[in-house]
């Protein structure tokens, strides 16, 4: 495992290296006054500095007898699979008629309930707040334009 390891690694790199020169001619800004070049450099350098770390960590890292490699090694990982995939596509779907506040809970509510079980009453409980929370985040403090849906009339 080794060995893929440091080949993904390596790629990691190149491909920092190469959003590191696309983006070395774009104006930078400042980090009060960022412009055009300024998050590609950012994240080539992460980018970079991550897979510099995770390329020296397989190089020196203790070598562990592999086991076989399992693609779904959770029993349902397929399922899992499907139904974040089916529900992200259903959020998509309803984000224009529905509005963002009842997509976001349908999206956040399956996810806890059915991908990772829990409760009933937590997965609502979780799905309300981080809807809620999120459209408070995004509509009132950022100030920006999320498509309301049926909601649009009632003043949210």
């Amino acid at each position: 495992m080794a060995e893929k390891d440091r080949i993904s690694s390596i790629f990691w790199l190149f491909l920092s290296l190469g959003i590191l020169k696309e983006s070395w001619g774009l104006p930078f800004g400042s980090l009060s006054r960022p412009m055009h070049g300024f998050f590609p450099f950012t994240v080539g350098t992460v980018l970079g500095l991550l897979s510099l770390a995770y390329l020296l960590k397989s190089w020196l890292g203790r070598k562990k007898e592999e086991e076989g490699f399992k693609f779904f090694p959770v029993s349902g990982g397929s399922k899992r699979i499907g139904l974040t995939l089916g529900s992200l596509l259903v959020f998509y779907l309803l984000l224009e008629s529905a509005g963002f506040l009842i997509a976001a809970f349908f999206l956040i509510f399956v996810l806890i309930r059915f991908v990772e079980p829990q409760k009933w009453f937590y997965s609502v409980a979780i799905a309300v707040l981080i809807s809620l929370s999120s459209y408070l985040l995004f509509q009132v403090v950022l100030k920006s334009n999320l498509p309301m849906g049926i909601l649009e009339g009632l003043g949210f």
